[in-house]
């Protein structure tokens, strides 16, 4: 394999940075949020009560009746494209104004565990 000994290491991955400074920190009390699972120090899981409390209400609405487990239509929840559009292209934007908001990709990309970048891209190439 001597082609490999060419190949020069590629730099740090800024999406693994968290995850690197967590290994690298001594404080005893850290809790990894990094990729993946939250894990405590001895690598067990650990959901946040947050998610515990969501998952209880989720339940609970299961139960009742007031929510299923059927996928979204796939273009998404309606109401939700459409308040994205409006946000990511103001409510003033023509292809808000003439329902045409739909030719329209919206992405949202975790950039970091600190970040969430809005993206529009046109579909030009749709109808």
């Amino acid at each position: 394999m001597a082609f490999l000994q060419s190949v020069t290491e590629a730099p740090e991955s800024a999406m693994f940075k968290l995850t690197i400074d967590y290994d690298k920190d001594s404080f005893e009390n850290k809790l990894d949020l990094g990729i993946g699972a939250y894990r405590d120090n001895d690598g067990n899981p650990y959901v946040l009560d947050v998610v515990k409390q969501a998952s209880a209400m989720i339940q609970q609405k299961m139960e009742s009746g007031d929510m299923n487990h059927e996928y979204l239509p796939i273009g998404g929840l309606p109401q939700f494209c459409k308040i994205t559009a409006e946000f990511a292209l103001g409510e003033d934007s023509p292809a808000v104004l003439e329902n045409r908001a739909g030719r329209y990709a919206i992405e949202f990309v975790l950039e970091s565990a600190y970040c969430v970048a809005i993206m529009v891209h046109p579909l030009n190439n749709r109808n």
